[in-house]
């Protein structure tokens, strides 16, 4: 019989600007990632964009203005607690100004390559690749 694997389930958001840049935000530990996280129990029947609003107010403050888009990328990431599935979602910023939350030290905007140097949490280098090249389609 196959063993049949868990997941928690987190959602990401791929926030670009109007010159073209996606967000990065550092962890506290250094690595970088992009806005966004789990699925709260409780969530689990609540429309995908609700949710990353949710995450998007904690992470980024509740006074960016934005546009949820399309899905842009899934991905699987292992942590301690076991593995995460991942459904990344393009959004285009508006207005506004990005407030850190504590779990962040910092946030930059990337273009295209400059991001290849940053040193990433675990899974998000295929992730935001990925990224890239559905964006630009």
């Amino acid at each position: 019989m196959r063993e049949i694997q868990k997941f928690q389930v987190g959602i990401k958001a791929f926030m670009v600007n109007e010159k073209d840049k996606l967000l990065l935000m550092q962890e506290s530990r250094g690595v970088w990632e992009i806005p966004g996280g789990r699925i709260d129990v409780g969530e689990e029947l609540l429309p995908h964009a609700d949710i990353l609003k949710r995450e998007i107010a904690e992470e980024l403050g509740e006074g960016v203005r934005y546009e949820i888009s399309r899905p842009v990328t899934t991905w699987v990431r292992q942590n301690p607690s076991g593995f995460v599935f991942l459904i990344g979602f393009l959004c285009i910023k508006k207005s506004g100004d990005i407030v850190l939350s504590p779990e962040h030290k910092a946030c930059r905007w990337v273009d295209a390559q400059s991001w290849q140097q940053m040193p990433l949490a675990p899974g998000y280098h295929n992730a935001i690749g990925q990224f890239w090249k559905a964006y630009k389609q």
